[in-house]
């Protein structure tokens, strides 16, 4: 991956468990927690980059709908006022409904990506400049990735990719 790349918090147990309730229980304060606490680490970091606009990795509307709200969103929602940031929800777009990669292989998770992400044809004259893409757990690495490239696409070379779990 061609763009620095922060984590939060190990993965572990308790995270696990964290990250389950918060995906598969409906636990959208855990989220909005994770989020304001991801954003008070990585303030701490003082990292010297320019963030212009904080953008979530996209669910697809069917997931959305499944979990009743977006994580990636709400964690986004509660980190990027902490920085002085404005969430730009959409301008990668989610247009495949793909296999939870959770139930995946790393192998089977580059595959499963393939072709779900877009950009947003909406925001083509409002392409910031810098990017934090956040997501709530990397792994493997394969959906920041794919989100990456969709940036690039859109002629963005200023671009930091955070995780709240890796």
């Amino acid at each position: 991956m061609d763009a620095p790349v922060t984590i939060i918090y190990r993965f572990n147990p308790l995270m696990r468990t964290i990250i389950h309730q918060m995906k598969f229980l409906g636990r959208r304060d855990i989220a909005e927690r994770l989020g304001y606490y991801t954003g008070i680490r990585f303030r701490k970091l003082k990292l010297d980059i320019k963030i212009d606009v904080v953008v979530p990795v996209p669910l697809h509307p069917t997931r959305v709908r499944e979990r009743g709200y977006d994580q990636n969103l709400a964690i986004a929602g509660a980190f990027a006022p902490l920085l002085g940031a404005k969430v730009m929800k959409n301008l990668i777009l989610r247009i495949r409904n793909t296999k939870p990669q959770s139930w995946l292989s790393d192998v089977e998770r580059l595959s499963n990506l393939k072709d779900a992400f877009s950009p947003n044809p909406d925001y083509q004259s409002r392409i910031p400049s810098s990017v934090l893409l956040i997501d709530d757990v990397i792994h493997s690495g394969s959906t920041a990735a794919e989100c990456l490239n969709v940036l690039k696409q859109l002629k963005i070379n200023n671009i930091h990719i955070i995780s709240t779990c890796g």
